[in-house]
């Protein structure tokens, strides 16, 4: 597990937050929470960079991972194989094709990451 993940699962425990034994769903409220607090970060944080503001940006940035990070200690999966396959995913994209934007686009044979593996691995049924 990264210590990134160990660290927020630390805080659910110690606040009684739910943490996942394996890959499983979520119930409907504990879905609409999680999905209402990455939300607010994600808005927070926005509106920090748009107004230039350095330090409640950078705050925003560590709760919008720290939020994010939570739903995966509640949906029980480790992210090490995950985020391992997102990167090595994003890191083909180099060399392909940039959007007008900046965004770095997926070259011809572009292979996207895949999560089942590492899920069934973790017990995911």
């Amino acid at each position: 597990m990264l210590k990134i993940q160990s660290d927020v699962q630390d805080f659910h425990q110690a606040t009684d937050n739910p943490v996942g034994e394996k890959p499983a769903n979520l119930s409907p409220e504990r879905v609409e929470l999680r999905i209402s607090l990455i939300e607010e970060e994600a808005r927070e944080t926005a509106e920090a960079l748009r107004a230039g503001d350095m330090l409640e940006a950078v705050d925003g940035i560590a709760d919008l991972i720290y939020v994010a990070i939570g739903a995966a200690v509640e949906l029980g999966v480790d992210l090490e194989d995950v985020w391992d396959e997102v990167q090595r995913a994003n890191m083909s994209k180099a060399g392909g094709p940039v959007r007008a934007d900046g965004k770095q686009l997926k070259p011809d044979g572009w292979r996207p990451p895949s999560h089942e593996p590492a899920l069934l691995a973790q017990g995911w049924a």
